[in-house]
């Protein structure tokens, strides 16, 4: 039998095999896909043909079914290559003994997608690889022949037309660029709407091996398995010929941040230089800094904004002698619209029930002033009043960027891009301001998870290390790492990624790994979701 180590293939089967990237994200997602493409000897036989595909993005989900067989760590991979016949020793799993004793051959043909994300270069970088699991095909080798080879050739060779047809999508894809273009746009968001489509690739792909094996009767009508070798797979990989290249890439240019649907948050920080730095007559210097800080949730019209400040610095000096710094109050209820202009849509915020000049002023206490000699007067300190050094920063922003009605534009800035002015007042005095507002990337995608409950939990998901499902159970056993004894674990899954529900809670015996068990019910769906969190209580 021959091994795969010999093997004569005209490609390098283990330079093309992806490698799988250590977890850099809040979670691993392993979309596993096993019920195998079983062969029958005869045209009485019914089959159920699905292939694999194997992602590695943020998320863990598996896809349930008694025939379920799932990838194990270093399963190898033999890359589809034009030309390159299978062989029977490229079946390396035992064929099972007390079941699908009807069929005499089971090929795993995983679509294995991967992307890097430049995000300097604006470019995304995609591997799609149509490939053979040698570990997990099978064959019995009393019953097999070569046109039942031929036959499951046909089976890696459809897999190989829908990773270039997943290759042609996401090139093209218009949606996918509108995506990139968006400066803060994150990997997570990236990989979602990558998996989208090779989620649908997949459906099509079963509907293709469904066909295939109805119309070939699994490889044992002589004149249909000879129309799909020799004209119709040909054609196929024929047509999506100019994506026959595993690997390509999209550049894309930045065309700043838009506003979209999730949680914002930002800062006006301010810096306010007052009194002359140096005079003979009357020395006297003021600095103030101070921060404004704001946030709201956008749904696609806009949401309600909420400001606090934060007093940073109160320098003064010279004949200055005390500058009072009142509390400045929040505004709250600002309401924020997503308006259209010439340059593009905007956050709107519109202050006109938020009052922000009635704010509380600074008072300014001088030195007396001196008088001549004789003169029988004994001068105080002079309180000279102060408009507040954070009205005078949001009335200056809302002077660049606001409308007399009250209404503020707050662009969006990308990630390590601040918005600076510097208004000079002359003789050494200034209003210097920088303005940040940015969208949260929640690791889940959207807005965070709220809602009622016994439990809390932090906001943060956790690395999945490892999960497995046993299909004659019914038990599913994930895995993460804890940093020590005594911390709480709080487990949810989903069958769409919408909608999550806690299925259970555990503990950490110590540190290192735990795990955690879960009677897993069939869903209709028939895929699962798993995400962990540290419990907050």
């Amino acid at each position: 039998m021959k091994t795969f180590e010999t093997h004569t293939y005209p490609v390098n089967a283990s330079s093309i095999f992806l490698e799988i990237r250590k977890m850099k994200q809040w979670l691993q997602l392993v979309l596993l896909r096993g019920i195998p493409l079983l062969e029958a000897t005869g045209p009485s036989s019914l089959m159920n043909t699905r292939g694999l595909c194997l992602v590695i993005t943020s998320l863990v989900i598996l896809v349930f079914s008694k025939s379920n067989l799932h990838a194990a760590e270093g399963d190898l991979i033999l890359p589809w290559c034009i030309g390159c016949p299978l062989e029977w020793g490229d079946f390396r799993k035992t064929a099972p003994e007390d079941e699908y004793l009807d069929y005499s051959a089971y090929v795993e043909t995983p679509i294995q997608c991967d992307s890097d994300w430049n995000e300097a270069t604006r470019t995304l970088q995609v591997t799609v690889h149509a490939a053979m699991n040698v570990d997990l095909s099978w064959h019995r080798p009393e019953q097999v022949s070569e046109a039942l080879k031929v036959h499951e050739r046909g089976h890696l060779d459809f897999a190989e037309v829908h990773a270039r047809q997943l290759r042609h999508r996401i090139s093209e894809s218009e949606e996918l660029k509108e995506l990139l273009r968006r400066c803060d746009v994150s990997k997570v968001e990236i990989d979602t709407l990558l998996d989208l489509f090779l989620d649908e690739e997949k459906v099509r792909l079963q509907a293709n091996h469904d066909a295939y094996d109805d119309q070939t009767e699994h490889g044992s009508e002589v004149v249909a398995q000879q129309q799909f070798t020799h004209v119709d797979i040909p054609e196929l990989l024929s047509v999506y010929s100019g994506h026959s290249d595993p690997v390509f890439s999209i550049t894309v240019a930045n065309e700043g941040a838009k506003p979209i649907p999730g949680d914002y948050e930002g800062t006006l920080t301010y810096t306010l230089q007052a009194g002359p730095n140096s005079t003979v007559l009357t020395p006297w210097n003021w600095t103030l800094q101070g921060r404004w800080r704001f946030s709201f949730s956008a749904d696609a019209t806009g949401g309600v904004a909420s400001w606090s400040h934060e007093l940073l610095d109160n320098q003064y000096g010279g004949l200055l002698l005390d500058v009072t710094t009142p509390s400045v109050p929040s505004l709250s209820g600002i309401a924020v619209t997503v308006e259209d202009g010439i340059m593009g849509e905007h956050f709107w915020m519109n202050f006109a029930a938020a009052a922000p000049g009635s704010m509380p002023g600074h008072v300014l206490t001088f030195k007396p002033v001196p008088v001549p000699v004789g003169i029988p007067i004994t001068p105080s300190p002079t309180d000279i009043s102060f408009t507040n050094g954070a009205a005078i920063a949001l009335g200056h922003w809302m002077k660049e960027h606001g409308r007399p009605d009250l209404k503020m534009k707050a662009p969006i800035t990308c990630p390590q891009e601040v918005i600076h002015y510097l208004f000079d007042i002359e003789n050494g005095q200034f209003l210097e301001m920088d303005w940040v507002l940015t969208r949260i990337s929640h690791a889940q995608g959207g807005n965070p998870t709220g809602g009622a409950g016994g439990h809390g939990r932090g906001g943060t998901t956790l690395p999945i290390s490892n999960i497995s499902f046993d299909s004659d159970t019914g038990v599913v056993v994930i895995r993460w790492s804890a940093a020590a004894a005594g911390i709480s674990y709080i487990v949810e899954a989903s069958e769409d990624l919408i909608h999550w529900s806690e299925v259970g809670e555990v503990e950490s015996n110590s540190a290192g790994v735990v795990s955690f068990q879960h009677d897993e019910p069939q869903v209709p769906s028939g895929a699962r979701f798993f995400r962990v969190f540290q419990s907050t209580l």
